[in-house]
């Protein structure tokens, strides 16, 4: 009696098990955009190398040329007001001049000595100062005049900034169109910020007893970010 009634109580126990299984909720719609944010702000630090060129039948005489006419390089600068730390050493180097006659075995005719050093200043419209001393001493100018932010964190967390909420903007216009809103926030993420390297300005320069112009423009900061949201 008791083993033919087993398996009606086995089903009714699972018949009360699926009942009592919670359903799976649905999933809600999303909805991504992303947001841009910029920041453009006045460089705080302006960097410029100067270089002098000696060439000499030896290597002896083509670096001693090259001394002393870094070391009137260095004096001028000084003058100016720009010194140690700001104006360092960056590259120096003696080069062999070699004479490749057709026919001929090739050979050394001469020494080629470059000494490079970088004014740094933390009041970039004052680079022009450095620029006129230097060249005004007999240098030249090496790749320009840099341009850029000592910290640039301060100015990309604030672009990130705009670019969430230019994110959440988006995603609010695009709910609405839709006719709903925008509900729990599920992911916000950066795609990439922009981190702004030094920008050069190419020129060549002559000494004079005018000033040389200098404008440090802007620097801008860029970032992307993505937000992901449900609607309701």
């Amino acid at each position: 009696m008791t083993l033919r009634r087993a398996p009606v109580v086995a089903l009714v126990a699972l018949a009360v098990l699926l009942v009592a299984a919670p359903l799976p909720a649905l999933a809600r719609p999303t909805v991504e955009a992303t947001g841009e944010g910029e920041v453009s702000l006045p460089p705080d630090l302006a960097m410029l190398s100067l270089g002098v060129t000696t060439d000499a039948p030896t290597a002896k005489e083509a670096l001693e040329n090259n001394a002393r006419a870094m070391t009137a390089v260095v004096a001028a600068l000084a003058q100016a007001g720009f010194a140690a730390p700001d104006v360092a050493t960056r590259a120096v180097s003696l080069t062999p001049l070699m004479d490749h006659r057709q026919g001929a075995e090739p050979k050394i005719v001469a020494y080629r000595a470059n000494n490079t050093v970088q004014v740094k200043t933390k009041d970039p419209a004052s680079i022009g100062r450095a620029l006129d001393a230097g060249v005004g001493a007999g240098a030249h100018v090496s790749g320009g005049i840099a341009f850029t932010l000592a910290d640039s964190r301060p100015a990309e967390t604030q672009a990130l900034k705009l670019a969430t909420q230019d994110a959440q903007r988006r995603a609010t216009a695009m709910a609405e169109a839709l006719g709903m809103r925008l509900g729990r926030i599920v992911e916000v993420r950066a795609v990439d910020v922009e981190r702004p390297g030094p920008r050069y300005e190419t020129m060549a320069a002559r000494a004079g007893a005018t000033p040389t112009p200098i404008e440090p423009g802007l620097i801008t900061v860029r970032a992307r970010a993505v937000l992901k949201a449900e609607l309701r």
